[in-house]
């Protein structure tokens, strides 16, 4: 499991500082989901990111999902996407 995981290896405050990340990217993505509008060409793309990033939690009760090799660069690499288009397509304003 990812919380105990987290727990053993970071303490309390890397499962903190896990799940603020993990909560702020989701709450990031649906700004520009909902800043793109259903219109756009990117809406599919960001709202399955913003799927994905939803079960995260549900994934990681049986295993530790993120830390995975092969999904660990994948994920770190989806938290910059995230990063780059909020202040593309939200701060800045998306114009189609």
């Amino acid at each position: 499991s990812i919380f105990t995981y987290l727990l053993f290896r970071y303490g309390f405050f890397g499962v903190v500082l896990y799940f603020y990340i993990l909560v702020m990217s989701i709450i990031h993505c649906f700004k520009i989901v909902k800043a793109l509008g259903s219109k756009s060409r990117y809406y599919s793309l960001y709202l399955s990111i913003f799927l994905w990033l939803v079960t995260i939690p549900l994934l990681s009760i049986g295993n530790n999902f993120t830390e995975q090799i092969r999904i660990s660069f994948f994920y770190y690499m989806m938290l910059a996407f995230i990063g780059a288009s909020y202040y593309r397509f939200v701060l800045n304003g998306y114009k189609n």
